[in-house]
């Protein structure tokens, strides 16, 4: 009896245990595939955030008072979400806010990094947004893409700069300096956002950075 009341102790605890186990990895699973990354949900602030600003893929005006720099990965499914929601607040807000995008391809995403070289590319000729959508809108089958491809179906007509940037060492270099200014903000994942001198890890909400812009815009109108 004792023996039979021993294993059936036994059975129990590993039950418990089996079904803990499920638990934790249904709760690693969610945090994984959450629609937002976890991380700082406030601004820290970076005292020479113009430096990072100051370089990278511009989408907006020079002189826009709200500039928000972000470092991002093609293949990162975080990256994309961030990508479409600061496009359309550009696009509201064009006379108020930029966009700087700093390359940062994750060693996890294989095709990452010459993703970034040929988006690198497609800015040096004047087509960096169109390309760089191109690729979030193909993010799943990035493997499967050829680069010039790419740049003709979004008007590169000319494509022979293209091509030669593709194989040169030049966005290499842009690449390599856009990692170092990563690695000099502490960057601990993708995408890493600066809105002027706040940074944040993730994409903070849009409640947020409609606040800043409208602080923004009140501080211009103040005499």
């Amino acid at each position: 009896m004792r023996r039979f009341v021993a294993r059936h102790a036994l059975n129990t605890l590993t039950v418990l245990a089996t079904l803990g186990a499920f638990a934790l990895a249904a709760l690693r699973l969610r945090a994984a595939t959450s629609a937002t990354p976890p991380g700082i949900n406030h601004g820290e602030p970076v005292a020479n955030w113009h430096s990072y600003a100051a370089t990278g893929e511009r989408i907006g005006r020079q002189a826009a008072p709200l500039t928000v720099t972000i470092v991002s990965d093609f293949q990162c499914p975080f990256c994309r979400q961030a990508d479409q929601r600061l496009r359309r607040i550009q696009q509201e807000h064009p006379n108020d806010v930029a966009l700087v995008y700093r390359n940062y391809p994750l060693g996890i995403h294989p095709q990452a990094y010459s993703a970034a070289i040929a988006a690198i590319c497609a800015d040096r000729r004047g087509f960096f947004e169109a390309y760089g959508r191109e690729l979030f809108a193909h993010q799943s089958s990035l493997a499967n893409l050829n680069w010039t491809a790419v740049a003709h179906a979004i008007g590169m007509v000319d494509q022979s700069g293209f091509t030669e940037c593709l194989h040169d060492s030049t966005a290499e270099r842009v690449l390599h300096a856009d990692s170092v200014a990563a690695t000099q903000l502490g960057v601990r994942g993708t995408p890493t956002v600066l809105i002027n001198n706040l940074e944040f890890l993730g994409m903070p909400d849009d409640t947020l950075i409609n606040r800043i812009i409208r602080d923004m815009s009140g501080r211009r109108a103040t005499p």
